[in-house]
């Protein structure tokens, strides 16, 4: 008798420990960064943006970008006022020549702006919220004018406005349910006046 009752202890524990120790493991290990790379689909994204500096003025514009852990993207801004040439020239006073026309009060800007740059991904590892980091350099051009009491339009020199020179950008992105949101600071910079600082928020969709 204790023989069968040995016997069968080894059936009832050995036997089916053999059998689990020879089917395969299902502990998940962790995926190497090349197995991350290759689980990350290539997604396309389009957003449009709205920028608000602080005079207040305001700009619009576009991005388009592809990105699965490094990524690019190209944008474009603008306030539509599409005229970059003026007959009269001020100085920082308003001054033409060394006279002081009378001005209307009347004011335009023209902003134009082209920048491309990368992206990276990254997440919240406690949400596992995508994070992408956007960084982008470029070309940016911005005037002031005001209206003369004749009708003609002034370009003032202004030290807290480059007219044109560098334009960077910095980003941060989200996706939610293949929505995007951005948020991000630009900024038109020629190393001889002061930068012009724009406030750029932005929405659209992972395609």
């Amino acid at each position: 008798m204790k023989k069968k009752s040995l016997l069968t202890l080894l059936i009832l524990f050995v036997v089916p420990s053999v059998i689990y120790a020879s089917e395969p493991s299902i502990v998940l290990k962790p995926q190497s960064p090349n197995e991350q790379q290759m689980t990350n689909r290539q997604k396309q994204f389009a957003m449009g943006h709205i920028g608000v500096a602080l005079y207040p003025d305001f700009s619009f514009g576009a991005t388009y970008g592809q990105v699965d852990v490094y990524g690019w993207y190209a944008n474009i801004m603008t306030d539509f006022g599409f005229r970059f040439s003026s007959d009269a020239k001020a100085d920082e006073n308003g001054a033409i020549n060394g006279e002081y026309p009378f001005y209307t009060g009347k004011k335009r800007t023209s902003y134009f702006a082209l920048t491309g740059g990368g992206v990276v991904r990254t997440e919240i590892p406690s949400y596992r919220i995508p994070i992408f980091l956007m960084a982008g350099i470029g070309y940016g051009n911005r005037t002031v004018r005001y209206e003369m009491a004749d009708g003609d339009w002034a370009t003032w020199k202004s030290k807290s406005s480059p007219r044109s020179g560098l334009h960077w950008e910095l980003q941060a992105m989200t996706d939610y349910n293949d929505m995007a949101f951005s948020i991000g600071v630009s900024s038109v910079t020629n190393f001889k006046q002061s930068n012009f600082f724009e406030l750029k928020l932005g929405f659209g969709y992972f395609l």
